[in-house]
Parts: structure tokens; C-alpha cells; sequence
């Protein structure tokens, strides 16, 4: 994997999946052996602060997915390093910090892709609609084909030409209905983790919450076009702003036990009107499917998909007191022959 071209695309990777993911994206992810330990650059104001971070990603969570008429899923071998850096303050540092970055997010997607090598057998809990299922590993293709790709349509070698995979297959021989998206765990990773129940996208916000968020923003909400429950104390919504200028705002949104917790602001352009969140969502806000969540050590970790023609994107909300975090485990562009 070529340096230049990590340097020149983890300034875009900060960005959410909600912008569009394009091929480009695909080039950056090898595969290699690293230690998951990393020391992470972190811009704030003028100066740069240096944070020694782990992150466990033994068994970390797969995106999967399935075409009509097959019993096979296929996770996609590509993961999105940790803390990226907007394109500004990428542009910041300097030459030695901006390397010192490319090799952080280098080391952590070598890691993980060790990960991955080791322990794809071991995944065997596939989550989809709410609903668990069986499934077996068949085979892996690390070494052709193109990264953080859903290479959906061929079969065979031709698949194999298109993307880096691991393949799974429902025990029971099931196939899909449609293109199906799916979490896949380990065993060892759902016996160990709290999770919650997700219900519903057709929460209503309540109005003091609603009152709530407008206050601290200092901007005026246009709509919350969905909201799921998550177990019995928690509430997620996505919040959508007036437009100011030419621009267009978003915020995540978490009712909690202790209050309410906040993302930070998302935006993008508006041309002729419309927001451009993603080439590919005709103007709206993609929609962010909660999949599950799960509660340990005071924080709560929301997990979701982001699902749109021409990207899949695997990642979690992690809230603590009033404080959430949008992590980005995957960022995928889909390619339909």
C-alpha cells in the first residue's frame, strides 16, 4: 500500500459514510501484521497533542451482506482507522505528524486484517431485522480483488477479481430474499456483551427534548425524520436543521437516564436547494439503521448501519453522560454488476 495514497485519503475519512463513498476510498486497505496498540495525533487548535489509545478489536462486529437467491454472505475485508482528522487538520500538521498519522491509521488497519485472518472461523452469529441466525465459514479472499468493496452480482472467480471477502453461509442452507444486510459476531462476543433490544423508527421526540436540543444548538429544528427505542430507558433520533445559507446541519441525538447526550454537528453544501449528505440520497439524510446496542462500564454503545445505493457503511454511537462519539468501523462502496 503506497503511503501517498493513505496520506491523501485518511483526510476524508473523518467524514461520515453519509458522504459519498467513492472507489478511491477501496485503495487503503491492506493487509499486514501490527500490534493494536497505536499513538494517536490529535489536533486542538495550533497545537498537537499526542494519546496513546487501544482499541479492542478482537471480535469486532462484521458488515455482511447477501444477494437474492444466495445462502452466502460476505463481509468485506476494510476497516476505518480510529480519530481521523478533518481535511483541515490533517493540512495542519506537519510533514512529520502528517506521517506519523498515515502510519498510525496504516498499523491500525494491518491489525485489524490480522484480526480478521485469525479469527474468521469464529464468527458464527449473524444479526438481521432484529432476528439471530446460524451461519458457518466457507472461505476467505484476502489477497485479490478490491478492499471495502460489495462486490454484489458475480460469483465465483469473477467475485473473487472484485473483492477481498470472508464468506459465511446460513447453517440451515436459508437464501436471501433480497440484498440483505446483517451484523455477524462471534459466539464469544455475544455471550460477553450486554446488548438491548432495538424497536421501532417511528419514535416520537419529545417536545421537551426537542426544546432541549434547539436551546443548546442555538438552531431551529426542521424535522426529526425517525427515532428508534433502545431497551427501556434509551431513545436515539436523527435531527435535521433549518438550512443557514448554503448550508445544512445535523445532529445525533440520545435520551438517556442522566439527560441528554449530543454528536457534534454534522453539514454539508446545499446546490439548488438540496443537501448534498450523499450523491447518492437524492438530497435526504441517509437513513442510519440501529441494529443493536449494548450497555458496560457506564457507556452505551449503539451500533448501526448506513445504507444507501451506492455505499454500506458499519459503525456505533458511543454515549457516556452527555457526552457521543460516532465511530466508523467500515466504510464500503457497493458494486452491482
Amino acid at each position: 500500500m503506497k503511503k501517498v495514497i493513505f496520506a491523501i485519503v485518511s483526510t476524508m475519512l473523518l467524514t461520515s459514510c453519509v458522504e459519498d463513498v467513492t472507489k478511491k476510498l477501496k485503495s487503503i486497505f491492506g493487509a499486514a501484521t501490527a500490534d493494536t496498540a497505536a499513538v494517536v495525533n490529535m489536533v486542538d487548535g495550533n497545537d498537537t497533542k499526542q494519546q496513546a489509545e487501544k482499541e479492542d478489536i478482537k471480535d469486532l462486529p462484521l458488515l455482511v451482506a447477501a444477494s437474492y437467491g444466495e445462502p452466502d454472505y460476505y463481509a468485506p475485508v476494510g476497516f476505518t482507522p480510529s480519530n481521523q482528522l478533518s481535511g483541515d487538520e490533517y493540512g495542519a500538521l506537519s510533514e512529520e505528524e502528517q506521517e506519523a498519522e498515515n502510519k498510525r491509521g496504516e498499523a491500525e488497519v494491518d491489525a485489524f486484517v490480522s484480526m480478521l485472518k485469525q479469527n474468521k472461523e469464529r464468527y458464527n452469529k449473524l444479526l438481521i431485522d432484529g432476528a439471530w441466525m446460524d451461519v458457518q465459514y466457507v472461505e476467505a479472499n484476502f489477497d485479490r480483488g478490491e478492499s471495502s468493496t460489495f462486490a454484489m452480482g458475480w460469483s465465483g472467480e469473477e467475485r473473487k477479481d472484485h473483492m477481498k471477502y470472508v464468506r459465511y453461509r446460513d447453517v440451515k442452507g436459508k437464501k436471501s430474499e433480497g440484498f440483505d444486510f446483517g451484523m455477524l459476531f462471534t459466539k464469544e462476543y455475544v455471550d460477553s456483551h450486554n446488548f438491548l433490544k432495538v424497536t421501532g423508527s417511528g419514535i416520537a421526540m419529545p417536545k421537551d427534548v426537542y426544546n432541549k436540543i434547539e436551546e443548546q444548538t442555538g438552531k431551529k429544528i426542521a424535522k426529526v425524520p425517525y427515532g428508534y427505542a433502545i431497551g427501556n430507558d434509551y431513545k436515539y433520533f436523527v435531527v435535521m436543521f433549518v438550512n443557514e445559507g448554503n448550508k445544512a446541519y445535523a445532529i445525533h441525538a440520545v435520551t438517556t437516564p442522566e439527560g441528554l447526550a449530543l454528536s457534534e454537528m454534522e453539514s454539508t453544501d446545499v446546490e439548488n436547494g438540496e443537501a448534498m449528505w450523499a450523491v447518492d440520497t437524492e438530497g435526504d439524510y441517509p437513513m442510519m439503521g440501529i441494529q443493536i446496542a449494548e450497555k458496560g462500564d457506564n457507556v452505551l454503545k449503539i451500533w448501526y448501519t448506513d445504507l444507501a445505493p451506492e455505499h454500506a457503511c458499519l459503525g456505533a454511537f458511543i454515549v457516556k453522560g452527555n457526552k457521543m462519539q460516532k465511530r466508523e468501523y467500515s466504510q464500503n462502496y457497493i458494486w452491482v454488476n
